[in-house]
């Protein structure tokens, strides 16, 4: 017989779904993207998915023999398999390093998902609940990774997130009224081999993550290569030296990039392996000359004062504000025919989406500065940087670019007169701090 908590939960349930089928605009996701999302499984996906649970069913037989797993915890590695698992497999072509998948790994077992599962887990679902519940959040959770992967799919992934926030609200809600009511009578020696679990077992899942990542990674480099190859047939011997070459290692296959496509025009095993022996150490020198500028970074940290070329020591946040200085440039160009043919300012709340500065790296007070003339027909555009030294951008009429740099903001307006100001359409020598490539020479990794 059912108590009058499990009937509210299942009250809950139906009248979630009568709204979800009889509610015109929800009514119409469902049918937009359900369907899409069937037709998303195919062999690609599904062997993946198959390995995913052969892997997890491997690494739940080996607890079992040391001890650390038996049925009581079935719903644990459910819940760690529909929260973390699947997840993970879908998002793991993002990964640039192996150490990126280390730290994500680690951030979700050790953070928000470790502890979320550990509290449910307190107290459990009665037998028909976790029949019905766990294979549909885990069908969720699969479907809304599957509908991240395409655009026309948002509003199905829209429909597929309110579902999974729903189920998690009345979760939390039916564990901690069980709490509440049992507290005396609960095995807490249970509980810690429950939140056990919640750190062994995504541990025993790192090495099938790597293996996938270095998989998915080379399958698309190869392909990619094979574009340049005569007859665009890679040849095998070559595909065997590319794959070698990589030693096996995610941060070589996501480091070949288009410029190496060439290998593929090669046609013995000896010539393959000698041109991937000549890209690790390109990329052995690449990192190497990051850790150079790095340290020059951190080494004139707060030193004023210019080096022999005239640039400034103090280089922090040089690159990112040039490129959002440019970028605002084009901004300001593409804007003026459809602004009545004027310039725009700060005045008409665009900087913050224009300079978008949390994705480059700058604080979300980035300070950057935006001006028009009284008649809209100049502008000028300037940061302060960290060292207190100013640069900045501005154009004189129509179609022009203007770079500046001092160590106070710009008074004057490009060609006005002040030499600070250079003209970047027609003067070969700009500032030196506009001529210094400030950008890193290896681009920071992708978070999965």
């Amino acid at each position: 017989m059912l108590n009058a908590r499990e009937w509210a939960t299942l009250i809950l349930l139906a009248v979630g779904v009568a709204l979800l089928i009889t509610w015109p605009k929800t009514r119409a996701v469902v049918v937009e993207g359900i369907p899409g999302i069937l037709k998303a499984f195919d062999w690609r996906v599904s062997s993946v998915f198959v390995l995913l649970m052969a892997w997890i069913a491997g690494c739940l037989a080996l607890a079992w023999r040391v001890g650390l797993f038996d049925w009581s915890l079935a719903k644990d590695a459910a819940f760690i398999t529909a929260t973390l698992a699947i997840p993970m497999t879908f998002r793991i072509t993002n990964a640039q390093t192996g150490l990126v998948i280390v730290k994500r790994l680690t951030a979700e077992t050790l953070g928000l998902t470790a502890l979320i599962a550990f509290y449910l887990n307190v107290a459990p679902f009665p037998l028909w609940g976790e029949i019905v519940l766990q294979p549909a959040v885990a069908l969720l959770v699969a479907m809304a990774a599957v509908a991240g992967t395409r655009a026309e799919w948002a509003a199905a992934r829209k429909l597929i997130t309110v579902l999974l926030g729903l189920a998690g609200i009345g979760a939390l809600a039916w564990t901690t009224a069980t709490i509440v009511h049992d507290w005396a009578s609960m095995d807490w020696i249970a509980q810690l081999r429950s939140f056990l679990i919640s750190l062994w077992l995504p541990a025993l899942l790192l090495p099938l993550f790597y293996m996938e990542a270095f998989l998915m990674t080379a399958e698309v480099l190869l392909k990619r290569v094979s574009w340049v190859a005569p007859d665009r047939t890679l040849r095998r011997r070559v595909r065997l030296a590319i794959v070698l070459g990589l030693h096996f290692r995610v941060k070589l296959a996501a480091r070949f990039t288009g410029s190496y496509n060439s290998v593929g025009r090669l046609s013995t095993y000896r010539e393959a392996i000698r041109y991937m022996r000549s890209f690790r150490a390109d990329v052995r020198d690449d990192d190497a000359a990051e850790r150079a500028r790095v340290g020059d970074l951190r080494t004139n940290k707060g030193v004023s004062g210019a080096d022999v070329s005239g640039a400034q020591r103090d280089r922090r946040e040089f690159h990112s504000t040039k490129e959002r200085l440019r970028w605002i440039s084009t901004c300001e160009m593409g804007r003026y025919p459809g602004n009545g043919n004027r310039y725009w300012s700060d005045a008409d709340g665009l900087t913050d989406s224009i300079v978008d500065a949390p994705c480059y790296g700058l604080p979300e007070k980035h300070g950057f500065v935006i001006e028009s003339s009284p008649n809209g027909q100049d502008w000028r555009a300037w940061r302060t940087l960290p060292s207190g030294w100013v640069l900045g951008v501005g154009g004189a009429g129509w179609r022009s670019e203007w770079v500046f740099a001092g160590d106070s903001p710009p008074k004057s307006w490009p060609g006005g007169g002040d030499p600070r100001w250079v003209d970047n359409f027609t003067n070969p020598n700009l500032p030196p701090d506009w001529e210094r490539n400030d950008e890193p020479i290896v681009r920071p990794v992708e978070s999965l």
